[in-house]
């Protein structure tokens, strides 16, 4: 039987300690009877210079890590502001859009709503245009429609997990375990219903 593939979607690339923390995530899929494919895998070289060439070649080896993986966990959690990374939610259309089961987290799991009220307050140009009627999704969902309701179409959900200690945002895989435990059941669900048929 084939180890069933998880990609790894979420801004933890761009940590100081991006590698240690990815690897703790492939620990737990290994844990698990699954294998986790970290955006980082790929030896590339030299990736935040700034050079043309490693933003095709970063760009191509997470696509086809992607292609590769039956199965995705996004780390949803807000990262510098109050939505989630740009190149996570493109990852999570990708691989929704490709076939994969989506799963998503968050450590900050208050409604986008709420986080772009908190924002206003704070940033002159967020307040200025809710003042000038701009609209804000308010569906009670962690971020924008597209990505909850994308995930659970591809079969997936997105675990909410709050923290008292905001620093450990990125750190803490409280919420990252319970996606690796849904997907285990699902493939073991999958691979019986393989032997059975």
């Amino acid at each position: 039987m084939t180890t069933p593939r998880i990609y790894l979607a979420g801004p933890e690339v761009f940590l100081p300690d991006a590698l240690e923390v990815l690897a703790a995530k492939q620990a737990v899929c290994a844990e698990a009877g699954l294998e986790g494919v970290s955006p980082l895998d790929a030896e590339i070289g030299p990736v935040m210079d700034g050079a043309g060439d490693a933003a095709d070649a970063i760009f191509a080896a997470n696509r086809d890590a992607m292609r590769s993986c039956g199965f995705a966990i996004a780390n949803l959690t807000p990262f510098r502001g109050v939505s989630v990374d740009a190149g996570t939610a493109f990852e999570v259309g990708f691989l929704a859009a490709a076939g994969a089961t989506v799963f998503g987290y968050t450590n900050e799991p208050s409604a986008y709503h709420e986080r772009v009220a908190s924002h206003a307050e704070a940033n002159p140009a967020v307040r200025a245009h809710s003042a000038g009627g701009w609209s804000v999704e308010n569906f009670g969902l962690v971020d924008n429609l597209m990505l909850p309701l994308g995930i659970a179409e591809s079969g997936g959900a997105v675990i909410g997990h709050a923290l008292a200690d905001r620093r450990a945002l990125f750190h803490d895989l409280t919420a990252f375990r319970a996606c690796v435990e849904r997907i285990a059941g699902l493939a073991t669900a999958q691979a019986g219903a393989t032997v059975d048929g």
